[in-house]
């Protein structure tokens, strides 16, 4: 009953998405790149605006969608016709190896083994681009991996785009939250990683895993294993919560030969007081997507693109 009633409420609450229904199925390109996302039913209307609002720049070859369990068949009926050679893949069924389950890890996993041949691009069901994105674009060509940056809204996020020592960006969540107890999973292992010795002499980026690029070939499965168990071995069974995997896929595209992060504020993610005039991929976490009406115009913004494209 409270699945239905959730599902009832977010449907609802975005019923202006449908209009992304009436506009043209997305155009896929044998050359081109490979989109992943993991999405959940009540999203199913905002993911099709993430994947062709950026489909409407970069065609993709494929599309992978990693079901979290709860798409239905209509769900997946409503994807298909909108994304023509979807490949729908059950969370349940992926295998992470030696790594955590859940927490978006399989997506993760899924984004590495596609990207082994293709350039790959994840990109969660709330984002939304509005413009042409030429930095993801360049990075597409020149197969570089990139993220977004992690950082909202303040002083330090123009600056966020640079390569980070260990005990750099240790120091930096350190001094963030000098005045604020947080012991969120995510601030614990990355003021933590400058102590373990099997990451030494390698680097980080304050990135977002909701919108990244992995160049084909870069990153290999046993590479973010390796990073996984030093991690689980530092921290012990809180490894296991949400947030990690954000963590892992920062690490290991900062490691990774000409990872970088892509330019703000072309590329943000949203927070209250951010002025997104200049965005060109905005990423919408939680409840932002409610608030000031922001998320909404992006996606018209985005929806009449497409239907002009046609």
């Amino acid at each position: 009953m409270f699945y239905r009633l959730r599902r009832w409420l977010d449907t609802n609450r975005h019923g202006w998405a449908r209009a992304v229904l009436s506009t043209a199925p997305l155009r896929l390109d044998p050359d081109g790149p490979v989109i992943v996302s993991q999405i959940g039913g009540v999203f199913t209307n905002l993911y099709l605006i993430a994947v062709k609002s950026l489909g409407g720049h970069i065609a993709p070859s494929r599309v992978i969608v990693v079901d979290d369990g709860s798409l239905s068949p209509r769900d997946r009926d409503t994807i298909a016709r909108h994304v023509p050679r979807v490949e729908f893949r059950l969370v349940s069924e992926i295998d992470v190896g030696r790594c955590p389950r859940g927490g978006c890890w399989e997506r993760l996993a899924t984004c590495i083994d596609a990207s082994a041949d293709r350039y790959v691009i994840q990109a969660d069901s709330d984002t939304v681009t509005v413009g042409r994105p030429d930095a993801l674009l360049d990075a597409v060509t020149r197969n570089l991996s990139v993220t977004l940056t992690g950082h909202g809204a303040g002083a330090d996020a123009g600056s966020a785009v640079r390569r980070l020592s260990l005990a750099e960006a240790a120091d930096a969540r350190r001094a963030e939250f000098r005045d604020v107890a947080s012991s969120h999973i995510q601030i614990v292992s990355e003021t933590m990683m400058r102590d373990v010795d099997a990451l030494s002499g390698t680097t980080y980026f304050r990135g977002c895993a909701g919108f990244a690029g992995y160049a084909r070939g870069a990153i290999a499965w046993s590479d973010v294993e390796r990073y996984s168990l030093a991690m689980e071995a530092a921290i012990g069974p809180r490894w296991h919560e949400w947030g990690t995997e954000q963590v892992t896929s920062n690490y290991v595209i900062a490691n990774a030969a000409g990872g970088s992060v892509l330019p703000w504020p072309a590329y943000i993610n949203m927070s209250r007081g951010l002025d997104e005039a200049a965005a060109r991929v905005i990423h919408f976490s939680g409840e932002l997507r409610f608030a000031d009406g922001v998320y909404e115009r992006a996606a018209r913004t985005a929806m009449q693109a497409m239907r002009r494209k046609g």
